[in-house]
């Protein structure tokens, strides 16, 4: 089985969030399903959402201006994870409204 795993831009688009990417990322934080690292340039998953399967830290790394390597985390939700993020987002975010067809 493939391990499966989407960012949270996609993540966003997938349960209808109003505000995209950032209103999901606040409304994780908001909940302590991740948390942003001291320097504020990336955030990770809790541990609680990484034992069950639904959140994933992915370990990456940039240059900064001036060449040097910088680690950092990107938290990406599972296949297991898409489902429980939509239905949390139901519960506790504001969805887009739908456009009459």
């Amino acid at each position: 089985m493939r391990n499966l795993c989407i960012d949270m831009k996609e993540a966003a688009q997938l349960t209808n969030i109003k505000g995209g990417r950032q209103a999901l990322m606040a409304l994780l934080r908001k909940h302590g399903h991740i948390t942003k690292s001291p320097c504020g340039r990336s955030h990770t998953a809790s541990h609680r959402l990484i034992q069950i399967g639904l959140l994933r830290n992915q370990l990456r790394q940039a240059r900064t201006g001036s060449g040097v390597p910088r680690n950092y985390y990107k938290v990406v939700v599972t296949e297991k994870g898409i489902s429980w993020l939509t239905g949390f987002v139901k519960q506790y975010g504001e969805l887009k409204e739908q456009k009459a067809a």
